[in-house]
């Protein structure tokens, strides 16, 4: 008993040092990346990555693309976010809801800023509207992108809750949900519609905010005592 009691508050202590450290790792990570697109330093791979992915296109491969790719639009998660909300109000789950909401919204905070900051612009714009045109240029940057960004979000939300479970179904769904999080980040590319970069972009946003809610869906075990 005495050793539990003593090797709890040190467990949760690590948890939480790993946990802060995971969340500054991806957050880093975001910025550096950020950075070298912005300085243009990613250009050659993202053209030659791109290159690459336009020497496959074919009809049915197009068709298949935008199936994938529509799994990360801003309907289908909002619909599959609004379900899960719904399901956390009925069972009042107000903690996990609370970090579903400020964490999905600080993401997307996130790439509206690095989108104006960053200015990289996507490879199929043609006419770059006027500085003074605010809105009609924020669709057409392209780091980070918003697909990459929410299916990440989502997706490895469910990733990271399933494979909890142990079970044999349960990892084949996180499986799932990690190939769901690559096919639409690559149809992405493949459809012309965003760098590569600007996909690693999204997928580092939605890492770095999903480390700040993991202390809601995977609260610490706290030792029981005996006797």
């Amino acid at each position: 008993m005495r050793n539990a009691d003593l090797k709890t508050p040190n467990s949760q202590l690590a948890t939480r040092n790993s946990q802060l450290f995971s969340m500054w790792f991806w957050a880093l990570l975001l910025l550096g990346v950020a950075v070298m697109v912005k300085r243009g330093d990613l250009i050659t791979f993202d053209r030659a990555i791109t290159q690459w992915m336009g020497s496959l296109r074919m009809p049915q491969l197009d068709a298949a693309a935008r199936a994938v790719t529509f799994l990360g639009s801003s309907p289908w998660t909002l619909s599959v976010a609004t379900l899960m909300a719904v399901g956390w109000v009925r069972t009042r789950q107000w903690a996990m809801l609370a970090a579903f909401v400020v964490a999905g919204g600080l993401g997307f905070a996130l790439q509206v800023w690095l989108r104006y900051w960053v200015g990289q612009w996507r490879p199929d714009v043609v006419t770059v509207p006027s500085a003074l045109d605010v809105m009609a240029r924020y669709p057409l940057f392209g780091f980070a992108s918003g697909h990459a960004f929410r299916s990440a979000f989502l997706y490895g939300w469910w990733g990271e809750v399933l494979q909890q479970r142990r079970t044999g179904w349960a990892m084949a769904a996180t499986v799932g949900c990690g190939l769901l999080v690559f096919l639409v980040g690559a149809s992405r590319i493949y459809l012309h519609r965003h760098w590569c970069t600007d996909v690693v972009g999204g997928w580092l946003i939605a890492m770095t905010v999903l480390v700040m809610t993991r202390p809601v869906r995977q609260p610490p075990s706290v030792a029981r005592p005996e006797g």
